[in-house]
């Protein structure tokens, strides 16, 4: 077998597992291969060193990268076609202390899944949808990486398409999905091509709907709010945990709160999180694929001017948290419980304490009810 075919076979191994991503991870004598499925990392095989290194130089050819150069890390891209699925594949490749480790990640580019299909509580799936029907202002989506946010994105301006024909032009680093229906520009700094700089080009081109990887800096931030006051409408991702911090993100890159008042219609924040199974109940076999859907928590412009006014108290206003949404699904039993435990902050942990009021001397969390798929 070819190294060709074996590039193939690991690729098209991973697509049948469903997995998001496909590690290479070099130790003393052997590599590890890894698949990250429904946000878990699990061990698939181990390969000798020779054979990775085999792998890894064939894939940094075919997605454009130096396959001399190890010593700094490189990214790439490919498409592929695998069992009638065409993929997008993005590779970063670092060199560590025991060889180069190689991470593909495998995105779809035919898949687009609907808004209602995404999200685990009905009342997330109207809140977002508004986003579809807006005629001017900013929406902000926030979120660790890997929690779906480009996913959603899609989903969203899809449906706006089918609502009605507008020109649609997104701004990524990379491109992570095509879309045949909107114009896609790439982020390039080391061409000088930056967030800040095709936006400046985009709003030259008569765009309805702006969409923006991310908001990076303070630059690309005031042009963003430029471009939701002037009649666009926007749509842009952020880092931040929850949306007061991605609200407060946005006055430290200087905006003025009356821009904010004025323009922001929603943020919202998202986490995927893993489905109870309704077959297994507790943990599920090998045989047997982990399902997620994405929660969200969103403050809506009525929640973002009253925060934004003079006279706004922290504590007179409860704030929408994904915590609170993971927390019900797990009372509801659509949600293991082990979810709990994973990406949330000390202080939405204190707020689940002090609401199921556990005594003082046990730190353990309370059972919620016994919910079961029927």
């Amino acid at each position: 077998m070819n190294v060709e075919q074996e590039c193939f076979l690991l690729i098209a191994s991973a697509v049948r597992s469903q997995a998001s991503d496909v590690h290479l991870v070099p130790n003393e004598k052997r590599t590890d291969v890894r698949y990250r499925i429904a946000g878990s990392l699990s061990h698939q095989k181990k390969l000798s060193s020779s054979q990775a290194e085999r792998l890894i130089s064939h894939f940094k050819f075919t997605s454009g990268m130096d396959i001399g150069n190890r010593r700094k890390p490189q990214n790439g891209s490919l498409e592929l076609q695998v069992e009638h699925r065409r993929l997008s594949l993005r590779l970063s490749t670092v060199p560590t202390v025991q060889g180069e480790s190689l991470v593909i990640r495998l995105h779809s580019l035919k898949s687009l899944i609907s808004v209602s299909d995404l999200c685990l509580f009905p009342k997330d799936v109207d809140q977002l949808k508004s986003w579809t029907h807006l005629r001017s202002g900013l929406c902000l989506l926030t979120g660790p990486t890997g929690t779906g946010k480009t996913t959603t994105l899609y989903s969203l301006l899809n449906e706006r398409l089918e609502l009605q024909k507008e020109q649609i032009v997104s701004l990524e680093d990379p491109v992570e999905k095509k879309h045949d229906h909107i114009l896609q520009l790439e982020v390039n700094e080391d061409a000088g091509l930056s967030y800040g700089h095709l936006l400046k080009d985009v709003l030259r081109h008569d765009p309805d709907v702006i969409v923006i990887g991310e908001i990076r800096d303070q630059e690309t931030a005031s042009l963003v709010i430029r471009a939701a006051l002037t009649g666009h409408v926007v749509f842009a991702s952020l880092h931040a945990p929850d949306p007061y911090s991605a609200l407060l993100r946005m006055i430290e890159f200087g905006i003025p709160n009356r821009d904010l008042s004025q323009c922001l219609q929603s943020i919202t924040t998202q986490r995927l999180v893993k489905r109870r199974c309704p077959y297994c109940l507790s943990a599920c076999t090998s045989l047997c694929i982990p399902q997620r859907s994405a929660v969200f928590a969103t403050l809506n412009h009525t929640h973002i001017q009253k925060i934004l006014s003079s006279d706004y108290q922290r504590n007179e206003m409860k704030l929408p948290s994904v915590f609170h949404s993971i927390l019900k699904g797990v009372a509801l039993g659509f949600i293991d419980q082990s979810e709990l435990n994973r990406d949330f902050t000390y202080q939405g942990r204190n707020e689940f304490a002090e609401k199921i009021m556990v005594p003082a001397k046990t730190s353990s969390v309370a059972e919620p009810p016994s919910t079961t798929f029927r």
